[in-house]
């Protein structure tokens, strides 16, 4: 490849083979095209070959949702904003990386068809063999070095904290020595949590099959665990890491000088370092107010629901310009399976106007979820009705055919 470093765009990285799965489709499918063809995600389309989002495997694990009871459409996420074949490379980068999704779709020019899609993997290598810089840094320098780690004998529902706490997905393990013994992944954690989570327990013939729910998050990491853990020099560079991950088919290393674990590496540690040679203008300033119960509400829950409001809107950017996002929470008492009660208020005002959504459910995430999809809707209605100025007025004829009710007129009585 000749592309010189400064000119570099998204279609000298788009990988063309991807794959899909349709949005009615249940997710223990989903997983199973994941397993089958080693992937991380998948793109999502509806019957009418619309792109409906990106299902990943950490999605799945961190819903809590019975696979084989529950459809791709209630999982799927849309990327924060969709990139084309002409876009900046580090620009795109930087959207993959705060999408928290492995693969994101890239659009031909004029934003209409999928023409393949920019996967973590591939774009590193693609950018190591053009950045000789990048490929030669000591990966130490790139990777976490305040790593979590867990012991062998800890429980898995200490380790599942753990990873929520600190947004990982993954935990080097320790035994009694200290030493490295094994690593946990979302991956070990779907082959034998979430696939086996409801086991069919079958009676005398004829009888209904029960399901009874598996509880082994009092587990110790020991019996979940992967104990093939592979491991890299502090020393080794960007270009040999990348080599290694690739020639393994693994997404992180151990990094291990005497014995002891000096840092963790993974694909998404060393995109984040291209995504941070691009420097973003912050469009939309978000403020928060919270309501209720606040000693029970998650600092990072809250961090992650932000930022995924945050996302959502950076997808209108080009439409609204800037602006400033207000979020009110208010978390109730009620309570239903130890989620509480939220009410969710979110007012958009942007150069395009004012717009609010308003959603109450349980769970802060899907509350979130309920009001952007109103924020989304109302945005996505200004946008078509600056196109076609009638719409608003057939929406309303329409509207009328359907509900109005002529009455029974008569004539004067005799």
């Amino acid at each position: 490849m000749t592309t010189e470093k400064g000119s570099l765009k998204v279609n000298h990285f788009i990988e063309k083979r991807f794959f899909s799965i349709l949005d009615d489709d249940y997710l223990s499918k989903a997983l199973g095209e994941m397993y089958s063809n080693n992937v991380k995600g998948l793109l999502v389309f509806d019957r009418n070959c619309i792109f409906k989002g990106v299902l990943t495997e950490e999605i799945i694990t961190k819903s809590y949702l019975d696979p084989s009871t529950t459809k791709v459409k209630s999982l799927a996420v849309m990327p924060p904003k969709n990139i084309t074949e002409n876009d900046d490379v580090y620009k795109a980068a930087y959207i993959l990386f705060n999408s928290h999704l492995p693969i994101i779709p890239v659009f031909d020019k004029d934003k209409k068809e999928i023409i393949g899609v920019l996967e973590i993997k591939s774009l590193i290598k693609k950018y190591s063999e053009i950045d000789k810089q990048f490929s030669n840094m000591r990966i130490i320098d790139i990777a976490t070095t305040d790593v979590v780690t867990v012991n062998e004998y800890d429980t898995l529902g200490n380790a599942l904290r753990l990873m929520r706490e600190n947004k990982i997905t993954r935990l080097p393990i320790l035994g009694k020595n200290g030493k490295l013994t094994g690593i946990l992944t979302l991956h070990d954690i779907i082959e034998k949590l979430i696939k086996p989570k409801y086991r069919s327990q079958k009676f005398r013939e004829g009888e209904r099959v029960s399901r009874e729910k598996i509880k082994i998050t009092e587990y110790p990491v020991k019996e979940i665990m992967n104990n093939v853990v592979f491991t890299i020099d502090p020393l080794a560079t960007v270009k040999e890491c990348i080599k290694m991950m690739e020639e393994l088919n693994v997404s992180s290393l151990v990094i291990i000088e005497d014995d002891k674990v000096k840092g963790i590496v993974t694909d998404k540690d060393i995109l984040g370092y291209i995504a941070s040679l691009y420097q973003k203008p912050e469009k939309f300033k978000v403020l928060y107010a919270i309501s209720g119960d606040v000693e029970e509400l998650d600092k990072y829950e809250l961090e992650d629901a932000i930022e995924h409001v945050r996302n959502v809107i950076q997808r209108y950017e080009d439409y609204l310009n800037s602006g400033n996002i207000y979020i009110y929470i208010k978390q109730h008492d009620e309570r239903f399976r130890s989620m509480p009660l939220y009410h969710i208020r979110i007012r958009l005002s942007s150069e395009k106007g004012v717009f609010i959504g308003i959603g109450e459910t349980w769970g802060l995430y899907n509350a979130i979820g309920c009001a952007l999809k109103k924020l989304r809707d109302q945005i996505e209605y200004k946008r078509e009705l600056e196109k076609d100025p009638y719409l608003g007025l057939r929406a309303l004829v329409k509207e009328v055919a359907n509900t109005t009710v002529l009455p029974n007129i008569k004539g004067p009585k005799d």
